[in-house]
């Protein structure tokens, strides 16, 4: 059904309404308004999340581009309340359940999606399914360029594997890399910045916390390729990955990767935009199954 007009769109209730589902929408969202014509309802799964959401910026990002933010439950998901839907209209949502009438009329349809994809079709208005990777997959500043091969023993030194809880393993991230390792544990690196690098990014051993301990301060990896484990480990913990094959960044550059970028262009200089053709969206269908199992890595206090 792509580029079909959607009259609502749905987002969260009691599934895909954890706080990163609120967060993914919300980027995507961020400076940009919903079309016109189509309604976004956005359902937090708890008053927990809700609240963290709240605290965070989310839902404020949410409302300014047009978004309405209800309060946690099923929503028009039963279809009694709160977006039942209309004669013949048609709806995008992140539930688990489209049978027919499931939103409250038998004539209307309901197509289930991910909450990346929900979000970019609210803005345009239509269903984009696999063209939801038109709009920008990652734009962040860059805060370590690493070249060829970089090993998990590199993101994560083996003296330190008896440390395995999610929650502890940031602080030895590139534990000798000395000046990115204290801005690490100073907590001086914004969330969702990147780290770009080279080909066969985290070959080497299997370890978990090569992943874990760049999923916790929420950076983007974005490499030309990765090795076959650590991206598995990465879809796992729900760590955002970007394949890239002719990303080239330095420390400071500010990176935006775009599937429709026909090739990388950066300016002049050493810190400038970065446009990039690539990769994001493979991770996204695949961590399906890990939230399933409740293993993944929370995001912060409130998941």
């Amino acid at each position: 059904m792509a580029g079909t007009p959607v009259h609502q769109i749905v987002i969260g209730s009691c599934t895909n309404g954890r706080l990163d589902d609120i967060q993914i929408a919300a980027r995507l969202l961020h400076g940009r308004r919903v079309a016109s014509g189509t309604r976004l309802l956005v359902f937090p799964a708890s008053w927990r999340i809700y609240s963290e959401a709240m605290r965070r910026g989310y839902l404020q990002d949410l409302v300014d581009a047009g978004a309405v933010v209800c309060n946690p439950g099923c929503g028009p998901c039963l279809g009694v309340h709160q977006g039942a839907l209309g004669d013949g209209e048609t709806a995008l949502a992140t539930t688990n359940r489209n049978f027919k009438g499931r939103m409250g009329n038998p004539t209307s349809e309901v197509y289930l999606c991910s909450t990346a994809v929900a979000a970019a079709s609210a803005i345009t208005g239509r269903d984009l399914g696999s063209q939801g990777s038109e709009l920008t997959m990652a734009r962040a500043n860059v805060v370590l360029a690493l070249g060829d091969d970089i090993s998990t023993d590199i993101i994560y030194p083996g003296r330190y594997m008896a440390t395995v809880l999610p929650t502890e393993t940031p602080q030895f991230a590139f534990a000798d890399h000395a000046e990115f390792n204290r801005k690490i544990k100073a907590g001086e690196i914004p969330k969702g910045s990147a780290i770009v690098a080279g080909a066969n990014f985290g070959c080497g051993s299997s370890r978990e916390q090569a992943a874990s301990c760049l999923k916790g301060p929420e950076l983007v990896v974005i490499a030309r390729n990765i090795a076959r484990i650590f991206l598995q480990n990465a879809i796992n913990l729900g760590l955002h990955v970007v394949i890239c094959p002719t990303i080239e960044a330095a420390e400071g550059d500010e990176v935006e990767v775009r599937p429709d970028a026909s090739s990388t262009t950066r300016p002049a200089g050493r810190s400038g935009r970065v446009a990039a053709p690539g990769s994001a969206g493979h991770h996204r269908r695949r961590r399906l199954i890990p939230y399933t199992r409740r293993l993944m890595l929370e995001r912060s206090a409130a998941l």
